[in-house]
């Protein structure tokens, strides 16, 4: 059996639909868990995020963001 990475067998949501079975939920509820309450980030998890932020923000500035990956 040859092991494939998911990226060089899937690359794209179209093709997780097709090869996995998987479909988008309407269901507003599925994930349940999105409507709990969230404990308070700590200093370094905010830092992380603020470090994550701005390297999109940077590869944003530069082009190296398509068009179609940030469009809804």
């Amino acid at each position: 059996m040859v092991t494939v990475g998911i990226t060089r067998a899937i690359t794209n949501l179209k093709e997780a639909h097709a090869k996995l079975g998987v479909l988008p939920s309407p269901d507003a509820d599925f994930f349940t868990e999105w409507r709990a309450p969230l404990p308070a980030l700590t200093a370094d998890q905010q830092a992380t995020c603020d470090r994550l932020k701005q390297r999109y923000l940077d590869y944003a500035d530069n082009g190296a963001i398509t068009e179609g990956t940030v469009k809804p």
